[in-house]
């Protein structure tokens, strides 16, 4: 270690080393991608049934694909209005009902009343989460599958950024073994 190098124990030399192999990049992307929708699934909670916003029409849904699922939507005279099931940006399947896509097929075209509320899922970015769904007056959502759902939503969004994280400090090892034997290398040679 050269004479002008900070200690190891020092913050400063963990910034250069950072920036001198490369993996400086995945701090953003990892609070961004990871850590900022991990914080908002963690802090979401289902709001009191006075809160939660209310719209009626024709039942309808929007196909997304068989990872995804499908969005549900309400069609009346102002347009249609599409919600999600989806606990977080980070969750796959939009699916509200047990069943998924096969479920919603026949209640297309059905009276229908949805309650639901904006969730945030990364700054600037909100869903419409559905929290009850009820068509021709059978309740196919309840709040408490919802409160569930947000729950089950919550403890996975605690693992995924500690599982990231420990991969990215492994991935940064790995670099910064692999810029310690360059530089060793290039002392050697001169």
């Amino acid at each position: 270690m050269s004479a002008s190098s900070p200690p190891k124990t020092d913050l400063r030399y963990w910034i250069r080393r950072l920036w001198k192999n490369g993996t400086w990049i995945a701090l953003p992307i990892t609070i961004f991608v990871i850590l900022i929708p991990a914080w908002y699934t963690w802090t979401t909670k289902l709001p009191p049934l006075e809160q939660l916003k209310r719209r009626e029409g024709i039942l309808t849904y929007k196909f997304l694909s068989n990872r995804a699922g499908a969005l549900v939507g309400i069609t009346s005279d102002s347009g249609t209005e599409y919600f999600t099931c989806r606990s977080s940006q980070l969750g796959k399947r939009h699916d509200c009902l047990r069943l998924g896509f096969e479920e919603l097929k026949p209640l297309k075209g059905k009276s229908a009343e949805v309650l639901w509320f904006e969730q945030k899922v990364n700054i600037g970015s909100t869903q419409k989460q559905l929290a009850r769904l009820i068509v021709e007056g059978e309740e196919k959502v309840s709040l408490e599958k919802t409160a569930r759902r947000i729950d089950i939503g919550r403890q996975g969004a605690i693992w995924l950024p500690i599982l990231f994280v420990f991969f990215m400090i492994l991935m940064v090892r790995a670099f910064d073994k692999q810029l310690i034997g360059k530089e060793k290398d290039e002392q050697r040679n001169s």
